[in-house]
């Protein structure tokens, strides 16, 4: 297993967090005229953008610890709930907060408070600290996923050491169909994408060959620019043509799309790494990634009521607010850093 940090995953796991980010600037949609030139182009943007949660789940793969004894499960399951479940609730609990005192003015809140039940004790605690619920708002999902795939962890590692061929892919499959068989669209709310378990593995699975990811990009470059050329030429057709993907096409692109994600992270990485603008960055992605709903959503609803019927520009004027949230995020990052105690440690994941 890689034990040294590399650049190119900070790089990545930075820029992918902030491309989900603007991947969700799509709620600006259902203010806008569907069809329109301006719709189409933010709709190819983001269906680009589209690359980053399958990378996500392919950098946790390959660096979910390995070495697992009984003696050392309970420290590393423990520096999961630090990493992982500590933010998935207090993000939680802090959406929960803000609905209950935003309601009585927001009616799209308000209607949210209804639906969660959150005016009630046993829907508040449902919803902010369950992991057999969804969460409050979309982005936290990835959080609560990748701490699932964490307690389970040590079967996917014996797999990927002890056995080849037929025996490992049984293994994973029986799991894969477990997992989606109890929450598939259920009351627990487990159901997650194929995707997600397929390229946390591939992660798993290049960290338990020790592959080092940098040298095998550069060493099969002319097959990776292919691989980014046909991805970034598909999702610009599909998403101009307005083409409604099958579920499982949209599934099986992510292995390209995690090609082409990682092979822009290595390129990207010697122009940004050492950026002082960089650093900044990287220290709020996550912050940003789990807060943006919240933050970005707020500025870009309150101004689609000021626009009214505008026309043109009007997605474009939606997104910019959408992004606004990003400063937002930074400064109030950088306010909770000076409060006394670990208050934004325990929101950015760093306890």
């Amino acid at each position: 297993m890689p034990q040294k940090r590399l650049a190119q995953f900070d790089v990545g796991r930075c820029l992918f967090n902030f491309m989900v980010v603007f991947l969700h600037s799509s709620a600006a949609t259902q203010y806008c005229e569907v069809g329109s030139a301006e719709g189409t182009f933010w709709r190819v943007l983001r269906g680009l953008a589209g690359i980053a949660m399958p990378a996500l789940f392919f950098i946790s793969g390959y660096f979910m610890e390995a070495g697992y004894t009984r003696e050392r499960y309970p420290g590393q399951m423990w520096r999961r709930v630090k990493r992982l479940l500590v933010p998935f609730v207090a993000w939680n609990i802090l959406f929960a907060v803000i609905y209950l005192l935003a309601a009585p003015h927001v009616p799209r809140l308000a209607e949210r408070v209804w639906q969660f039940k959150l005016d009630t004790l046993g829907g508040f605690v449902s919803k902010t600290a369950g992991l057999m619920a969804a969460p409050l708002d979309g982005p936290l999902w990835f959080m609560r996923y990748i701490f699932a795939l964490a307690l389970v962890f040590p079967v996917f590692d014996a797999a990927l050491k002890h056995w080849r061929g037929a025996p490992a892919a049984v293994i994973v499959a029986g799991y894969f169909a477990a997992i989606h068989a109890f929450g598939w669209e259920g009351a627990t709310s487990l159901s997650y994408p194929p995707y997600g378990m397929a390229m946390f593995i591939l992660g798993a699975w290049f960290r338990a060959r020790q592959i080092d990811i940098p040298q095998f990009v550069a060493a099969h470059a002319k097959g990776a620019c292919v691989i980014a050329a046909l991805c970034i030429t598909y999702v610009c057709a599909t998403r101009i043509a307005g083409v409604e993907e099958p579920y499982w096409v949209r599934q099986a692109m992510t292995l390209p799309q995690v090609a082409t994600a990682m092979a822009m992270a290595v390129v990207l990485t010697p122009f940004l790494a050492e950026r002082a603008v960089f650093k900044h960055l990287q220290k709020i992605s996550f912050f940003a990634y789990c807060g943006h709903f919240l933050f970005c959503g707020m500025l870009m609803h309150s101004l689609a009521p000021l626009l009214g019927g505008v026309g043109t520009g009007k997605e474009t004027l939606l997104v910019l607010a959408f992004m606004a949230g990003v400063p937002l995020m930074a400064g109030v990052h950088f306010a909770w850093e000076r409060l006394p105690g670990k208050t934004v440690r325990i929101f950015d994941g760093t306890l």
